[in-house]
C-alpha cells in the first residue's frame, strides 16, 4: 500500500548507441579494456551516469518510487515516457551531445520534466511543464530531498563498472576551456566513508577518484582508508584510477606516495604535446614536465592515460603522435575528446566562438573553425592513435 503513495521518479539516460552510432571510439574502447584487468564499460555508458545515483541518493525511499530508462530508440520511449502516471517527474542531465533529443521528449511527452546540466537553461524557458535547475540546491523547490545524503547506487545494483568517489569538488587551476569551479570543497572524513559504503551494490575492480586535480586536496591521502574500508567488503578491488596534470604529479613524491597507496593508473590531462597550445588553453604544466612524469612512471611501474583534444586549428599532431609511439610501454589505452566551447565557460581565454551545436560538443569532430583539411587530418591523427596505442 505504501508503494501506491509514493510518488514515482523516473531517471532518463541516453545510451551511447543513440548518441554516438558506429562510434570508432567505441569499438577501440572495447578492444582496450578487454587488456586491462577492472575496467569495464557498461552496454550503454562509458560509466554510471553519476548525477543519477547522487540525486536518488536525495531522495527518500519511503517519499519517492525511484525507476531508470534508458533511451535507445527516442520514439519508443516517448511511447514509455507517455505512459507513466501524469504525477511522475521525469529527469534529465542535458549536455549538447543530447539537448536535441531532451528537446523532442519535452515537446511530446506532457508530463513533469526537471532538468539540469550544462546547456543554456533559456533554450527550455518555452515549456509550460519543464523546469530547468541551475545547481543542485535548487532540487529542493521542485522534489523532497534531503541534500548532501551519500550516493544511492540502487538502481544500478550487480552493474560491472568503475564506480567514482569524491575526495574534493572543484579545481584551483583554470585551463581555458574547463567549466569546473575554481574552489576547492573538501569532502570530510565521514562523508568519504559513506560514498565508500554506497558503492556495495556494485560490482567493480577499480574506482575512479573524481578529483579534477588530484594531489590539490590537503585529503589525497585518505585513499589509504578507502582502499581499507573497500576491501572488507569486496575482496577483487585492485585500487585507483587518479587525474591530475603532469607538474603536480611529479611534485613531492606524489606519484611515489599515490602508488603505494594504492593508485594503478594516472589519467593526465595532456590535451596536446606543444608548449604553444597548452599556454593557450592556459594548462598548468608544459612538454618537459610530461616527459619527466613519464620516466617516473615508468620506473615505479604506473600505467598513464593521457586525455587528448582534437581539433585544435593550427595543430598537426606530429608532437603528440610522436610522444604516444615514444611511451606506448606505459600507455594502456588513451581518451580522445574534439575541442569544445562549453556554455557557462566564462573564462573566455579562447579565441573561437561557437556557431553550432556541435561546436559545444566534444564528441563531435566538425567545428566551425576547422577546414575540411584540418578534419582530415585530425581523422588521420586519432586513427594513428589508436592504433599505436592497441599494440600493446
Amino acid at each position: 500500500m505504501q508503494s501506491l503513495e509514493r510518488e514515482g521518479v523516473t531517471f532518463v539516460q541516453f545510451s551511447d548507441k543513440l548518441l554516438t552510432p558506429d562510434s570508432i571510439m567505441r569499438n577501440y574502447y572495447r578492444q582496450a579494456y578487454a587488456k586491462m584487468d577492472g575496467y569495464y564499460s557498461p552496454k550503454h555508458y562509458m560509466e554510471i551516469p553519476y548525477w543519477i545515483p547522487t540525486i536518488a541518493g536525495t531522495l527518500s525511499p519511503d517519499t519517492y518510487e525511484k525507476s531508470f530508462h534508458i533511451v535507445e530508440d527516442l520514439d519508443a520511449s516517448v511511447d514509455s515516457l507517455r505512459q507513466k502516471p501524469d504525477s511522475e517527474r521525469i529527469l534529465f542531465s542535458v549536455m549538447d551531445a543530447n539537448v536535441q533529443q531532451v528537446h523532442h521528449i519535452a515537446q511530446t511527452v506532457d508530463r513533469s520534466i526537471i532538468l539540469g546540466g550544462y546547456t543554456d537553461p533559456a533554450d527550455f524557458s518555452g515549456y509550460r511543464h519543464v523546469r530547468y535547475l541551475n545547481a543542485p540546491g535548487e532540487l529542493t523547490e521542485v522534489l523532497v530531498v534531503k541534500l548532501d545524503s551519500p550516493p544511492d547506487y540502487s538502481l544500478f545494483k550487480g552493474e560491472k563498472c568503475i564506480p567514482r568517489l569524491m575526495l574534493s569538488d572543484g579545481c584551483l587551476f583554470r585551463c581555458s576551456f574547463c567549466t569546473v569551479p575554481t574552489t576547492l570543497t573538501i569532502a570530510t572524513p565521514g562523508k568519504i566513508e559513506e560514498q565508500v559504503e554506497a558503492l556495495k551494490p556494485l560490482d567493480f575492480k577499480l574506482i575512479f577518484i573524481n578529483d579534477k586535480s588530484f594531489g590539490q586536496s590537503k585529503n589525497w591521502r585518505s585513499i589509504r582508508e578507502v582502499f581499507e574500508q573497500v576491501q572488507q567488503y569486496n575482496q577483487d578491488f585492485l585500487g585507483f584510477i587518479v587525474q591530475t596534470p603532469p607538474s603536480l604529479a611529479l611534485k613531492d613524491g606524489l606519484m611515489e606516495e599515490a602508488g603505494g597507496l594504492g593508485v594503478k593508473y594516472m589519467e593526465f590531462g595532456v590535451e596536446t604535446v606543444n608548449d604553444e597550445h597548452l599556454a593557450l588553453f592556459n594548462k598548468p604544466y608544459r612538454v618537459k614536465h610530461l616527459d619527466e612524469a613519464c620516466e617516473r612512471a615508468r620506473r615505479l611501474g604506473l600505467k598513464i592515460i593521457p586525455n587528448f583534444i582534437l581539433g585544435i586549428p593550427g595543430d598537426d599532431y606530429k608532437a603528440t603522435i610522436e610522444w604516444v609511439t615514444r611511451n606506448r610501454d606505459i600507455i594502456p589505452v588513451v581518451n580522445i575528446n574534439f575541442l569544445a566551447l562549453h556554455f557557462g565557460n566564462m573564462r573566455g581565454r579562447l579565441p573561437w566562438q561557437p556557431q553550432t551545436v556541435g561546436d559545444r560538443d566534444q564528441n563531435v569532430a566538425q567545428k566551425s573553425w576547422l577546414s575540411q583539411e584540418d578534419l582530415a587530418r585530425m581523422k588521420d591523427a586519432m586513427e594513428t592513435i589508436y592504433a599505436i596505442s592497441s599494440r600493446n
